[in-house]
């Protein structure tokens, strides 16, 4: 196996982090995230600008939980309000 090191360009997205994630739970979680991302960015009148991704952080010892963020990039950021 060769591994390859890359510099990419920032990409600004909008995402959800949620906590204490397992794999009992996780399909649903990620299910309602997207859900609540695409209908957010569709208030905003945005579209993704690339493919959404699915980060793993703080994972327990043995990866029975973990954190995720799921997120969507878009071309521009959103004001916040």
């Amino acid at each position: 196996m060769k591994i390859e090191t890359t510099n990419m360009k920032s990409q600004i997205a909008v995402a959800i982090k949620r906590t204490a994630v397992n794999m009992n739970n996780m399909i649903a979680v990620i299910d309602e995230a997207a859900e609540k991302l695409m209908t957010y960015l569709s208030e905003q009148s945005k579209q993704l600008a690339g493919a959404p991704y699915l980060a793993y952080t703080n994972p327990s010892e043995d990866w029975s939980q973990f954190d995720i963020e799921w997120g969507m990039p878009i071309d521009e950021a959103i004001p916040i309000h």
